[in-house]
This record gives structure tokens, C-alpha cells and sequence, in this order.
């Protein structure tokens, strides 16, 4: 099987429209369905997991790592009023095109698993504060609160874009992941944002490229290098 996050069910349905396609049409309909086949491959496509080398901080529980592939749109230090818990805010954007994989930033424990229904969000909207909306309306989000092992916490909020489709996750309550674990995709993209604690230190900037379940973002404020 294609290493996708394409079902089986795609797959057979797939096959199956496509020999009654050719079946009332022609074999000349064959061309246009592989290229429709491989189409959905390369915009459904999963990235195996990077094995060896990822760096001198490889296996560090202090430090927290890229949760997609994308880039950082922008980063938000909260009031103290706004919150008690959280007081950074990094915002990703996830393109239509990029493999649209979800990775856990750090290990833990899967603490709340939440789904809100609502608006649909632009991702290339930089005309309205995401954090500001998202407090005053209901915008269609899906929510993972994670543990860590030092007793911290981090909240993911996963929201569609009107121009994706809803998020895929294959988590729930409970369930323990290794920092970089896939926990679920977006199709065709969107926006992650990602909630800190204070003890946090962020290591990326606004409009810095990512790697999901690879790039370092944060360390906490402990760690001594």
C-alpha cells in the first residue's frame, strides 16, 4: 500500500469507478485516472518517520519541536490577565500543498481531546487577530491538551481553513505519544496554534520555516546546554 493517509476504502472505491469509468468510456480514460490517482497520492502524502541522526539535542525531553510542516506566521506573548497557564502563543500555518501531517511537539500524555464546531478560518488572513476571534466567536477547531513528563502542559489548537477540510485525528484521552509521534493530519491545510507556558524559551521566528516532528522550537528554561 502507497505510504498515504488515504484509506483503503479510498482505494478500493478508487478502483472501482475507475473500471466502470473504462468499462462505458474507453481505455482512453485510463491515462487521465492514473494521472488523477497520482494526484491524490502526492497531495495525500505521509512522510515516514526520520530515523538516525536529528541533531545534539535528539532525545531531549526539554526540548519541543514543530508540530507540521510550514512555516511560523506569528508569535504571541499573552497578558497576564488573559491567562494563567499559557503566556506564548505560536501560530503556524500549514500550505494546501505541504504534507499535512499533525506531530506531537513534546512527550506526554494526551490530557483533552475537543472538538468545536464553527466558522472556518482563512489561514492568509492577516487582517484579523486569530486569538481575538477565537475568544469572541465560535471558530471550528479541534483541541489536544498535552502533559508532559515534568509536570507541564501545552494546548494545540487545529483549525480548518475553508479552503481544507476538517482534521483527522486518531488520538483520544489517555493515549501517551514520543515527541514527533504523527497524532493525526489536516487536509489541504490550515492553521496550528500552539499554546506555552512562561517557563518556555521560543527558538523560532516569525516567517521561519518548519519541519513537523523535527525542528526545535522551544526549550524550557532549564535547560543548560
Amino acid at each position: 500500500m502507497l505510504n498515504t493517509y488515504l484509506s483503503l476504502r479510498f482505494y478500493i472505491i478508487f478502483c472501482l469507478a475507475s473500471v466502470g469509468s473504462v468499462y462505458f468510456v474507453g481505455n482512453k480514460l485510463i491515462p487521465v485516472l492514473l494521472l488523477l490517482l497520482v494526484v491524490f497520492v502526492f497531495l495525500f502524502r505521509k512522510r515516514s518517520p526520520l530515523v538516525g541522526f536529528l541533531g545534539k539535542y535528539e532525545g531531549d525531553h526539554n526540548l519541543l519541536r514543530s508540530p507540521i510542516n510550514g512555516y511560523v506566521k506569528k508569535i504571541v506573548s499573552l497578558k497576564k490577565s488573559e491567562t494563567d497557564q499559557h503566556t506564548y502563543i505560536i501560530h503556524f500555518l500549514l500550505p494546501p500543498f505541504m504534507e499535512m501531517g499533525l506531530y506531537m511537539p513534546m512527550m506526554g500524555e494526551i490530557d483533552e481531546v475537543r472538538e468545536t464546531k464553527g466558522f472556518s478560518f482563512f489561514r492568509y488572513n492577516n487582517r484579523e487577530d486569530l486569538t481575538q476571534r477565537l475568544a469572541s466567536e465560535k471558530i471550528y477547531r479541534n483541541q489536544i491538551k498535552v502533559k508532559g513528563t515534568s509536570s507541564d502542559e501545552l494546548i494545540i489548537r487545529v483549525i480548518k481553513c475553508f479552503l481544507g477540510l476538517s482534521p483527522k485525528l486518531w488520538v483520544q484521552q489517555g493515549d501517551y505519544g514520543k515527541t514527533g509521534a504523527s497524532f493525526g493530519f489536516l487536509p489541504f491545510g490550515g492553521t496550528v496554534l500552539l499554546y506555552l507556558s512562561k517557563d518556555i524559551e521560543i527558538l523560532v521566528k516569525e516567517g521561519n520555516w518548519v519541519v513537523g516532528g523535527q525542528t526545535i522550537i522551544a526549550k524550557r528554561k532549564a535547560f543548560n546546554e
